[in-house]
């Protein structure tokens, strides 16, 4: 199990989107436009049919360059007439895997076929594949964890570093080839965490929520029960308050959880991870907000569109706020005081409930 954070830093549009031979970090595209901010919105909410509409009618005269960069990217990306993705026919398993999982987002984000008969076409085409590998004992495989692994442990015979999974509600690729570790102190509203950080470099997939905005919006990293995972090309530094407060502590908050209460839904692991941000943000308490206004759904099978929803409406409650700024305007302190008393609420409630109430 484990849980990504989103950061808003917006990185990388690459380049050619009908089966390019390389997708390497080309172009950097910082769109926080307002005037994009519905398209990036959609895109993560896996809609990067209507992401590209809103785009088509968004005249790209008086964008910011970096916003321009990822308009020309999702037009093109989702093309329907864009031919797809294909491995050349000597491509190794992780390039093959690569352009295979391309071709899935794609046709998924792009509403083409059912999400059910695209992941049934999927596992059929990595069993296919590794069998015309040669890749033994297969068969009796379960997908997704079981075939997961195996196809990990080809990548990494390979040379490279993986992990897959589900994100949301997509079958998800992360492939890197560099990575350090460290141990880190955190200190949260409610606790101080140890934890080991994995520094992770060098990516040829940065995943669905990269290639679905054309990389507007990156994987910052994930919690699992032995650590942190840091995705550095997401962070200009790894000393500033975007990895220290949006990634840091987020993802320790998770780290805390699990140890704590264990079963949460994923949406209330990023609910609490949100709340904590937003009680130590400061110099990026704006970025935040932004981007948990522009990712909002009432879906809780989108866990941060569904946590950043939550947050916002309880926070507007809270704060007394109904205008179209929302909290943008709000004071600083008053936003921090606030997400602290909710959390602090959530963990009454939570051990209330696992101890009842105390007498």
């Amino acid at each position: 199990m484990y849980q990504l954070v989103v950061t808003a830093i917006a990185a990388i549009c690459l380049a050619s989107e009908s089966g390019a031979e390389d997708e390497t970090e080309r172009t950097d595209t910082r769109c926080r436009s307002h005037e994009a901010a519905p398209a990036i919105g959609h895109a993560l909410q896996g809609d990067a049919a209507l992401a590209r509409d809103l785009l088509l009618e968004l005249p790209s005269d008086g964008l910011p360059d970096e916003c321009q960069a990822f308009r020309a990217c999702m037009i093109d990306r989702f093309d329907p007439e864009n031919p797809g993705y294909a491995a050349e026919a000597d491509a190794g398993f992780t390039d093959w895997l690569l352009a295979r999982y391309r071709a899935y987002w794609n046709a998924l984000f792009t509403g083409s076929q059912e999400a059910e008969l695209l992941e049934a076409a999927l596992e059929d085409a990595v069993r296919g594949e590794m069998a015309a590998r040669g890749i033994e004992d297969i068969s009796d495989l379960a997908w997704p964890a079981e075939l997961h692994a195996r196809a990990i442990s080809e990548i990494e015979a390979e040379g490279h570093y993986a992990i897959m999974g589900i994100t949301g509600t997509v079958h998800d690729l992360m492939v890197w080839r560099s990575q350090e570790e460290e141990i880190r102190t955190v200190e949260l509203p409610e606790s101080t965490q140890e934890v080991r950080v994995v520094f992770m470099d060098d990516f040829a997939s940065r995943g669905w929520i990269s290639y679905a905005s054309c990389s507007a919006r990156n994987v910052g990293g994930w919690a699992r029960e032995d650590g942190l995972f840091a995705v550095v090309p997401s962070y200009d530094s790894l000393e500033g308050e975007e990895f220290e407060v949006n990634f840091l502590a987020h993802e320790a908050q998770h780290f805390a959880d699990y140890a704590q209460w264990n079963e949460l839904e994923s949406w209330h692991l990023e609910y609490r991870a949100k709340l904590t941000e937003l009680t130590l943000a400061n110099s990026t308490m704006e970025k935040t907000l932004t981007r948990f206004y522009e990712d909002r759904s009432d879906n809780p099978a989108l866990p941060h569109s569904y946590a950043n929803a939550r947050v916002i409406a309880e926070l507007e409650e809270r704060l007394g706020i109904d205008n179209a700024r929302g909290l943008m305007n709000a004071d600083l302190e008053r936003i921090h005081a606030a997400a602290r008393i909710l959390l602090n609420e959530d963990s009454a409630s939570l051990a209330a409930a696992r101890h009842g109430p105390e007498n």
